[in-house]
């Protein structure tokens, strides 16, 4: 089983937080996504870093008055990113 100790120092913690919209004209710091992902130097996401650690590249959305959902960060073949 891999720990965080086994991943690399490009591993981060990401928040997304719920930005201003028509419903939040504030956002809302209580409703988001946390993500545990490699980044690049320059900030990117590193897809080949990915494709040796898939398993712990962990999602969990979060919002107020509901329980987490547990997903993982995933890649379609033409490149682009997804939560599942």
């Amino acid at each position: 089983m891999t720990t965080l100790h086994d991943l690399t120092p490009n591993f981060r913690t990401i928040r997304l937080l719920l930005a201003r919209e028509k419903g939040h004209p504030e956002g809302d710091r209580e409703e988001g996504y946390d993500v545990l992902a490699p980044l690049t130097d320059e900030g990117r996401l590193d897809a080949e870093e990915w494709k040796s650690h898939q398993a712990s590249c962990r999602v969990r959305r979060f919002r107020a008055g509901e329980g987490d959902l547990i997903g993982r960060l995933r890649r379609k073949p033409g490149g682009q990113w997804f939560f599942d």
